[in-house]
């Protein structure tokens, strides 16, 4: 099992076996929190602790040193709406697809303008090759684009949920006689 927890006032990723002993720290970095685990559980992405670039980088679990991901990803995954806001990065079940999404919608968090990007990966649950941002991503050869700007991966490429929002204003309820 993969976490994130304070020290002190600093946040750090951990790791525990499933029966919660021989907690140790994945690295000695500080984090602001923890993006993402490959499905294969060998890759943790996190968000670097003082980075104002939106890096995202990845630890290996089995030990290593960092890897980086992204220089300019994107500058949150939902923080009090996480889990129901679409990630910024995450694989397909089956690790066969990376999918991305850059920069928060700056008016709506539901917002369904925008593009998350899907990447093939060379083998389950690698990771991509090391990208600036979007523009990268973009030109990247057999890279999909869904048009919308965040989505939940589903089972393949080519079937995922996304949030859809509908507002409805001045309605009332008017009794005729």
């Amino acid at each position: 099992m993969v976490f994130e927890a304070k020290e002190g006032q600093a946040r750090y990723l951990f790791r525990v076996r499933e029966d919660g002993s021989r907690r140790q720290k994945v690295s000695a970095e500080r984090i602001v929190t923890l993006a993402r685990v490959s499905p294969d559980r060998r890759w943790a992405v996190v968000w670097p602790y003082g980075d104002d670039l939106r890096r995202l980088v990845a630890y290996p679990l089995n030990g290593g040193e960092a890897v980086p991901v992204c220089e300019n990803c994107s500058d949150g995954d939902g923080g009090p709406a996480r889990g129901r806001t679409p990630p910024v990065l995450a694989w397909s079940p089956d690790g066969q697809y990376l999918y991305l999404r850059f920069q928060w919608a700056p008016s709506d968090p539901l917002s369904e303008t925008g593009k998350t990007y899907v990447l093939r990966l060379a083998s389950a649950s690698t990771l991509p090759p090391v990208f600036k941002g979007e523009t990268d991503v973009a030109s990247m050869p057999g890279v999909q684009v869904i048009p919308r700007w965040g989505i939940f991966p589903g089972p393949r490429s080519s079937l995922y949920a996304y949030t859809h929002a509908a507002t409805h204003r001045n309605l009332y309820r008017i009794s005729v006689p």
